[in-house]
C-alpha cells in the first residue's frame, strides 16, 4: 500500500494528517503543519502525489490526545515499566487504538472533551502530545523499520486511570511560532547520540540573532530537540548542557538594530514566491464558509439569522450537514463551537433552537450573559483570545457584532480594519473559523447588499464571504451569498422557518443576488417596515418573558429601527392588547410583557 493509501485509509478514520519528511519524523513545512493537517480526500490526493514518499504526521488536540511510550533503546527512559509500575497503584488503562513505533515504544490514542497540551516526563519514558502536538502515523517508516497498527479498535475514552494520568500536564506550553527561521535547520537524518549537546548548542549560535528573547530561544531549541534528534535530550540535560550557551551567546549579538522595530534589517529574508509551497483552502462549510477566516451573517430582524447560525453551529458540533448543504455521503467537520450571544437568552431561546437542530450540546459552549465576564468579551481583546488559544474551537460566533466592537469606532476605517485583522490573525493562528452577526440598516435605495451593512467599508473588505437573508414583496425568505473571496458565489436558498428551525424549501438559480431577489432594487416600503418591527418586537417580547421597555428599545435602535417607528409600534401593541406594561417599584421604567 502506498503512502497516499495509508494517508487516505488514516483521513477516513477520522485523522487529520499531513506530510512529514522521507524517512523521518519532521514535518515537511515545520511552520505550516498544524494549518496543513487535513481529512480532505482532494487535498491529501495532491500532497501525496507531489511526495509519494513523504511519511505521515498525526494531528492531536481537538479531543484527540496520544500517550507517547518510550523504550530503552538507544538510552531511552523504560516507559512501559513506568506504565506498569503506574497501573499497580491506578489501575490498568482502558484497551484503545494503538500503534507500535519501530523502536519498540507505542502510540496510545484516547479522545477527550478536555483540552491537554503536549508534556514531557509525565512518568520516566511517558510523554503526552495533545494539542498543538502531533506523531508519526501508522503506515511511515524509518529506516526500514515501520510504525504499526498493534490495537485496531476504535479510539476510546480516557478511564480514570488516564484521566489521572493526564493531570500531571503541567508542563509549559512550547512556542513554536517562529518555525520558517527554523526551516534551514531540519534534516531528514536525525541527529545521532555522541552529537546531540554540540548540535544545539550551534543552533543557539544561529538564533541568538538580536530579535528574540532568552525565552524564545529555549522554547525553540525545544522544538529542535523534539524533532531533529534521534534520542531528545532530557529537560535537564537541556538546562545544565545547552541553555548556558544562551547567555553566551547574548554577549556578542548584533548591536545594529532598527529603534523603531528591533529588527536587524541584515536578518530580513526575501523569499522567492517559487519557494512558497502553494495552499489549497479549507472549508467549514464548503462553497460557503472557508476555514480559519471571517465570515458575516447579516439582515433584518425577523428574518432568522439566529435559527441560520444555530442550525450551523448544530452541524459543526455533530459532523452533519447545514442547511446550506446538500445530505450526501460526503465527510463532513466536526467539533467544537463557542458562541457569545447578547441577544437570546440560552435557557428559553438557544438552547431549544440547538436541539431542534440536533445538536451535540457538549460539543457547545458559550458563557452565561449574567456571567461577570461576559461584559469584558471584546472583539481584539485579550479575553477572547486567550478562550481560543485554550480551547482551539472549530467555530466562534458573535451575535450581533455590534456589542463586542467595544475598543474601535464601526465608523472608522481604520478602527475596524486593525480590530478584524487581529481576528483574523486568531483564525490563521489557531485554524478558527468566525462567524460574526451583523443587523443590517434601513437604507431605501442599494446598489448592492454591502450598502445595507455597516457605514465601515473596511468590514465588508477584510471579510472573506458575506451570507444575506432578506424578505421580497413576494414573501419568500431567501438566503443570498453576497461575497466569497475564495470561490464562486452560491445559489441562492428560498426557506421558512418553523418552531424556530430554519428549513429549506428551494434552490433559486436565476436569481442569485440580494437587490435580484428583493426584485431589482431593494426598496423598503414604511408600513412593511412597520409590519416586520411588530414582529421583531413581539419575537424579542415571547423570547424574554419579561423585558425592560428600555433595554428593548435600545436593542431595535441598535437594528436600525427610528425612534418615532419604535413607540408607535409600542403603542399600537398596547391599544391591540398584545403587550401589557407595569411601573416596576425599583424605578427602572416600564417592564413589557
Amino acid at each position: 500500500m502506498s503512502k497516499l493509501q495509508k494517508a487516505q485509509e488514516l483521513a477516513a478514520r477520522g485523522f487529520k494528517v499531513f506530510p512529514l519528511k522521507k524517512n523521518a519524523k519532521t514535518p515537511l513545512n515545520p511552520g505550516k503543519f498544524l494549518s496543513q493537517a487535513t481529512s480532505n480526500k482532494a487535498t491529501i490526493d495532491i500532497l501525496w502525489t507531489k511526495y509519494p514518499n513523504a511519511n505521515i504526521g498525526i494531528a492531536t488536540g481537538e479531543g484527540l490526545i496520544v500517550i507517547d511510550v518510550d523504550t530503552l533503546q538507544h538510552g531511552g527512559e523504560n516507559g512501559s515499566e513506568s506504565l506498569k509500575n503506574y497501573e499497580i497503584i491506578n489501575g490498568p488503562l482502558n484497551d484503545t487504538f494503538t500503534v507500535q513505533t519501530p523502536t519498540g515504544g507505542n502510540h496510545i490514542y484516547y479522545v477527550t472533551n478536555n483540552e491537554c497540551k503536549n508534556a514531557t516526563g509525565l512518568l520516566p519514558g511517558v510523554d503526552i502530545r495533545g494539542t498543538g502536538g502531533y506523531v508519526v502515523a501508522p503506515g511511515s517508516t524509518i529506516n526500514g523499520k515501520e510504525y504499526k497498527i498493534v490495537k485496531d479498535v476504535p479510539i476510546a475514552k480516557p478511564n480514570y486511570a488516564v484521566e489521572t494520568l493526564l493531570k500531571k500536564c503541567k508542563t509549559p506550553k512550547v512556542e513554536t511560532d517562529p518555525f520558517a527561521e527554523l526551516e534551514k535547520s531540519y534534516s531528514n537524518n536525525l541527529v545521532q547520540e555522541g552529537n546531540r549537546t554540540s548540535y544545539l548548542v550551534g543552533q543557539v549560535g544561529q538564533l541568538c540573532d538580536g530579535t528574540k528573547s532568552i525565552n524564545t530561544i529555549e522554547n525553540m531549541i525545544r522544538v529542535l530537540n523534539e524533532q531533529n534528534l534521534e534520542v531528545p535530550l532530557t529537560e535537564d540535560e537541556l538546562v545544565k548542557e545547552v541553555f548556558p550557551a544562551i547567555k553566551r551567546f547574548k554577549k556578542h549579538e548584533a548591536k545594529k538594530m532598527d529603534p523603531e522595530t528591533s529588527i536587524d534589517p541584515n536578518k530580513i529574508n526575501l523569499v522567492s514566491v517559487s519557494d512558497i509551497e502553494k495552499e489549497y483552502v479549507e472549508w467549514l462549510v464548503p462553497g460557503y464558509i472557508p476555514k480559519g477566516s471571517i465570515t458575516i451573517i447579516g439582515g433584518d430582524g425577523g428574518l432568522g439569522k439566529t435559527s441560520l447560525w444555530c442550525n450551523i453551529a448544530s452541524a459543526i458540533s455533530n459532523g452533519k450537514p447545514c442547511v446550506l448543504q446538500e445530505d450526501n455521503d460526503v465527510m463532513y467537520p466536526r467539533g467544537e463551537v463557542v458562541y457569545f450571544s447578547g441577544e437570546d437568552d440560552t435557557a428559553r431561546v438557544l438552547r431549544p433552537r440547538l436541539e431542534q437542530n440536533g445538536a451535540d450540546l457538549d460539543n457547545i459552549k458559550t458563557i452565561p450573559i449574567d456571567d461577570d465576564a461576559f461584559t469584558s468579551l471584546s472583539i481584539g481583546g485579550t479575553l477572547i483570545e486567550g478562550i481560543i488559544e485554550a480551547r482551539r474551537p472549530m467555530l466562534v460566533i458573535f451575535d450581533p457584532i455590534q456589542q463586542f466592537i467595544k475598543n474601535a469606532d464601526m465608523s472608522k476605517r481604520n478602527d475596524m480594519r486593525q480590530t478584524m485583522t487581529n481576528l483574523n490573525k486568531l483564525g490563521t493562528k489557531y485554524g478558527t473559523t468566525f462567524i460574526l452577526v451583523m443587523h443590517t440598516n434601513k437604507r431605501d435605495k442599494i446598489g448592492s447588499f454591502r450598502d445595507k451593512l455597516s457605514d465601515s467599508a473596511d468590514l465588508w473588505d477584510i471579510v472573506r464571504s458575506v451570507i444575506a437573508l432578506g424578505r421580497n414583496q413576494n414573501n419568500e425568505n431567501f438566503i443570498t451569498h453576497e461575497k466569497s473571496n475564495y470561490g464562486i458565489r452560491q445559489n441562492a436558498i428560498l426557506y421558512h422557518i418553523e418552531n424556530g428551525k430554519i428549513i429549506r424549501d428551494s434552490i433559486e438559480t436565476e436569481r442569485k443576488t440580494y437587490v435580484e431577489l428583493m426584485g431589482g432594487k431593494a426598496k423598503a416600503n414604511k408600513s412593511d417596515i412597520k409590519k416586520q418591527l411588530k414582529e421583531v418586537y413581539l419575537e424579542l417580547v415571547e423570547s424574554g418573558g419579561k423585558v425592560i421597555k428600555k433595554e428593548l428599545e435600545n436593542r431595535l435602535l441598535k437594528m436600525g429601527y427610528t425612534n418615532n417607528m419604535i413607540r408607535n409600534v409600542y403603542n399600537e401593541l398596547l391599544q391591540e392588547e398584545k403587550i401589557i406594561k407595569k411601573k416596576t417599584s425599583n424605578g427602572n421604567g416600564n417592564i413589557t410583557y
